[in-house]
């Protein structure tokens, strides 16, 4: 019997040392046909080509929703499964005729949930993004802490949040109430 393969129940495992399996995009994307014999791009390369879309003169790819930076403290992850390859913003005036919306000229606004949108990995629910906490709540917190005397576990507790959360909240306000006392923090 060959030392690398096994039998388990009926089922032939082998153990192939340095295999890769390549990564190829879940969505279609066109591929190329007959190459021009000076086109070196292999399918992946313009499956690549396609999802960053195209550079402006300063090298930026300009249409990717992806390349800048996130606004409106929204999480900006990149979500194959839920967009199907189209990362690239397209105007709908842009298309000439427009009674025919082609799936490949138009994206259409997927309705994806709110716990969705703040979790990075699609195959791990358990992995989220904490949502931003508010300078009311912020304040809040410190007060019951510092003035009221309350432990930071029974803070935790009253606004639902995690305990190590809490005491950096605590610490960066109290900073910056020192900064203020020392004009360490002045407006432009």
């Amino acid at each position: 019997m060959n030392k690398s393969s096994k039998v388990l129940s009926g089922i032939n495992l082998t153990q192939v040392r340095y295999r890769r399996t390549i990564a190829y995009p879940s969505y279609r994307t066109n591929v190329f046909g007959r190459k021009h014999p000076k086109l070196h791009k292999s399918n992946l390369k313009l499956a690549m080509d396609q999802f960053l879309g195209p550079k402006n003169y300063k090298g930026e790819y300009y249409l990717n929703k992806y390349y800048y930076v996130p606004q409106n403290h929204q999480p900006n992850y990149v979500k194959p499964d839920l967009e199907r390859g189209q990362s690239v913003k397209v105007n709908a005036d842009a298309n000439d005729d427009k009674d025919t919306k082609d799936s490949s000229n138009f994206q259409y606004k997927l309705k994806v949930s709110r716990q969705r949108a703040l979790q990075p990995f699609p195959f791990n629910p358990f992995c989220k993004t904490n949502f931003q906490i508010p300078k009311d709540l912020k304040q809040k917190i410190a007060r019951d802490i510092l003035e009221v005397g309350l432990s930071t576990q029974e803070v935790a507790s009253k606004y639902k949040l995690k305990i190590p959360r809490i005491e950096a909240i605590v610490k960066l306000y109290s900073i910056e109430q020192e900064w203020k006392q020392n004009v360490s923090i002045t407006k432009w």
